[in-house]
C-alpha cells in the first residue's frame, strides 16, 4: 500500500471473508488488511503515519452490490 510518504506499507495480514449464502457469484465480500505492532512500537511516529493511512482507507472504502 502507498501513502504519502516515500516508502510503501507492507501489511502483516491480509484475509477475506466469504458470503454467507452458498453458491454466491463472489468468492469473498469483505477484505480485511492487519498491521500489528508491539507494544514498544504503540507511540512511534510510523504508528501514527499508518493509523492515519489506515484511517482514510477505511473512510474511502466502499461497499458494493453484486447484483
Amino acid at each position: 500500500m502507498q501513502g504519502w510518504k516515500r516508502h510503501k506499507i507492507f501489511a502483516d495480514f491480509i484475509f477475506t471473508l466469504k458470503p454467507d449464502e452458498p453458491g454466491a457469484g463472489d468468492p469473498f465480500h469483505k477484505v480485511f488488511v492487519m498491521e500489528t505492532k508491539g507494544l514498544h512500537l504503540k507511540q512511534s511516529g510510523d504508528t501514527a503515519y499508518k493509523r492515519t493511512v489506515f484511517n482514510v482507507c477505511n473512510r474511502h472504502a466502499t461497499s458494493r452490490d453484486l447484483e
